[in-house]
C-alpha cells in the first residue's frame, strides 16, 4: 500500500494500512525552540520532517502529525521558545501513543530529534 500521512487520509485508508502491517510513526521535533541567532526556531521540526520523508520512501508507514511542542527547559529564556513541563509532556506522548494503539497499530515508532525530550519519552515506553 505504501506510506500514508494521517492528516491527508480518510480513516478507512488508515485502518487498512494498519491491518496490512504498516508501522505507526510519531515524529517529534521542536517547532518553538531556539537554535542560536542564525537558525529558525523550527530547526528540529524541519529535521524530523526531512527524516520522515526519507523513511516514507523506504518503508510502509502510517505517519502521525509531528508533535511540535515538547520538554525543552534549557531554552525558555529565549523569545520564541516554549517548553512543556516534564510530566505533562510525558503524559501527552503517552496518551497519543495509547490513541495510536487503540486505532489498531501493532507496531509503533517514535522519531525524536530532541535531546531533552529523551528522558521523558523513555518514561512513556
Amino acid at each position: 500500500m505504501g506510506s500514508i500521512r494521517v492528516f491527508e487520509s480518510a480513516w478507512p485508508t488508515i485502518e487498512q494500512s494498519l491491518k496490512d502491517g504498516s508501522i505507526a510513526l510519531l515524529p517529534i521535533g521542536a517547532a518553538c525552540k531556539q537554535h542560536g541567532r542564525h537558525l529558525p526556531c523550527n530547526t528540529d521540526f524541519r529535521q524530523v520532517d526531512w527524516l520522515v520523508e526519507e523513511l516514507i520512501a523506504r518503508t510502509n508507514l502510517v505517519v502521525r502529525p509531528e508533535l511540535g511542542y515538547g520538554y525543552y527547559p534549557a531554552f525558555t529564556d529565549y523569545p520564541g521558545s516554549i517548553s512543556l513541563s516534564r510530566e505533562p509532556y510525558a503524559q501527552l506522548v503517552a496518551e497519543v501513543l495509547d490513541g495510536i494503539e487503540a486505532a489498531g497499530a501493532r507496531k509503533m515508532v517514535i522519531l525524536n530529534t530532541g535531546v531533552s525530550t529523551i528522558q521523558p519519552l523513555e518514561r512513556t515506553l
